[in-house]
């Protein structure tokens, strides 16, 4: 990147940030071509408006691993650096959430878990472990981000942060304690997957988990990288089984949160759920996940039917080969038509 050649990014701004007026007197000083300054000056401010923002050494470290295809040339792009440093605050703020959950608990040793949320993220553990291997070992590092990040955003962040909280909120004290275990050893795991990619930040938030772990290295840096296959404990229950099962919560949840929002539902106002159709699986799913389906979708009730046709009007969803209808207040009904038609 030889700056006597033109306006180009230097990897320290993005790190510390530059402000529009020190951008521009970087970009046209020094230049073999003098007479380009002011061209590459109305360039600049066309693009920069505000300058550069700081994206920070991991943010930016992440950026250009993700963009580390095989071609020889990127395009870099100053959004993905901001979608980074948005994942870094996704997990700064998971990690918050965990310990405020587990304040004065201490746990040793892989978890047994209690509940079918716990073996489906050990078992996605288990399942980015194993790529991550692979993707190491062929230099795919772009690939290894993408599975880290989805890993960690989509399946920790969002989906066993949102399925923990019943269990953590109940009334069985071995579940919740089960699950609290579980939500640190996954933490610090992902954190010891995602250290070589952005190291700065997953040591510091490492250092405010491992403690409660009992873990006697001083730093991330000296941990066993993870490995496929040691998240699963002996006795610990069918974890493909909870897979299937939790996908299918997961594939309910969403549907009854896009109908809710389609009917502009208040996020404190309950609805009921009916269900027709489906198979016995269906039912036998429905009845076991019938409090974490109430809790975090906000149902007063659950109930099959035997026939959708025979229901009163509702707002349809369709799970595989199971149908959920949301019973429609009358002054949702002539709203609901429109928006149909």
């Amino acid at each position: 990147m030889p700056k006597s050649e033109g306006p180009l990014l230097d990897p320290l701004d993005l790190l510390d940030g530059l402000t529009l007026d020190e951008l521009v007197a970087k970009r046209t000083s020094g230049l073999m071509q003098p007479k380009m300054a002011e061209k590459i000056e109305k360039a600049t401010r066309k693009e920069f408006p505000e300058g550069i923002p700081a994206f920070g050494a991991d943010a930016l470290r992440f950026t250009i691993a993700a963009l580390a295809t095989h071609g020889r040339d990127i395009k870099f792009d100053l959004g993905r650096a901001e979608g980074y440093k948005n994942f870094c605050n996704k997990l700064w703020n998971a990690t918050r959430f965990v310990l405020m959950n587990t304040d004065g608990a201490s746990f040793s040793g892989v978890p047994q878990p209690k509940t079918d949320a716990e073996r489906w993220i050990l078992a996605r553990l288990d399942k980015t472990a194993a790529e991550a291997a692979e993707h190491f070992t062929a230099y795919r590092f772009d690939l290894l981000t993408q599975c880290l990040y989805e890993f960690a955003w989509n399946a920790y962040c969002d989906w066993f942060v949102e399925l923990a909280k019943p269990a953590l909120q109940g009334e069985d004290r071995a579940a919740a304690d089960s699950t609290r275990h579980t939500l640190l050893y996954v933490l610090e795991r992902l954190l010891s997957l995602l250290h070589p990619l952005i190291p700065f930040v997953t040591d510091e938030l490492w250092q405010q988990i491992a403690p409660k772990l009992g873990i006697a290295e001083t730093t991330v840096m000296l941990r066993p990288y993870p490995r496929a296959g040691e998240a699963h404990a002996e006795g610990a229950g069918d974890f493909a089984q909870a897979e299937g099962d939790v996908e299918w919560l997961k594939a309910m949840v969403s549907a009854l949160r896009k109908v809710r929002s389609e009917l502009n539902v208040k996020p404190s106002d309950q609805v009921s759920l009916l269900l027709a159709k489906g198979d016995g699986s269906d039912r036998e799913r429905a009845a076991r996940f019938d409090a974490s389906l109430k809790f975090l979708t906000k149902l007063d009730r659950i109930e099959f039917v035997e026939d959708a046709a025979s229901a009163p009007p509702a707002a349809p969803a369709v799970v595989g080969e199971l149908t959920l209808l949301v019973p429609l207040p009358a002054d949702k009904l002539d709203a609901e038509r429109v928006r149909l038609d």
